[in-house]
């Protein structure tokens, strides 16, 4: 038998299910909601316009797809497919969370007159939820031929 084919047979093989990257995503995911959540937050703090609010969600998601992408390649799909064709992928499912999320805001803002900062809170959660398979079956879909043995 080969070494190579030896050291393959030796190496403890990474479930590609659900469950395997479902509490890794979660973990990463809390931690890329709190990063939103907080430059929301901030950004909200310098902008008092009527319109402040869509200002800071925009720069808000703009640090949080370079940062999501970061932190979600290296450590929930441990990916190696190329950085730009991943990272384009990746933000054009921020810009239609950042499209659901600025819907959302608007409703709960406008319709529904709750606090801009509190509305992030379900609105996260429900988006965070609902993206792990966007993540999963589009953005990272070419996993199976670029995860780490």
């Amino acid at each position: 038998m080969g070494r190579a084919k030896v050291l393959a047979q030796e190496r403890p093989q990474r479930s590609l299910k659900v469950g395997g990257f479902g509490p890794r995503y979660l973990l990463i995911g809390a931690w890329n909601s709190v990063f939103g959540f907080l430059t929301f937050f901030l950004f909200i703090q310098w902008f008092d316009s009527e319109s402040g609010h869509f200002i800071a969600l925009t720069l808000s998601y703009l640090l949080s797809i370079v940062q999501g992408h970061a932190m979600q390649r290296r450590y929930v799909w441990e990916s190696r497919a190329p950085y730009i064709l991943e990272l384009s992928r990746f933000s054009y499912s921020y810009v239609a969370q950042y499209g659901l999320n600025t819907f959302g805001l608007f409703v709960c803002v406008n319709l529904l007159d709750m606090s801009a900062t509190l509305s992030q809170i379900p609105l996260v959660a429900i988006l965070t939820i609902s993206f792990f398979f966007v993540n999963k079956n589009l953005v990272f879909k070419s996993l199976e031929a670029h995860v780490k043995s």
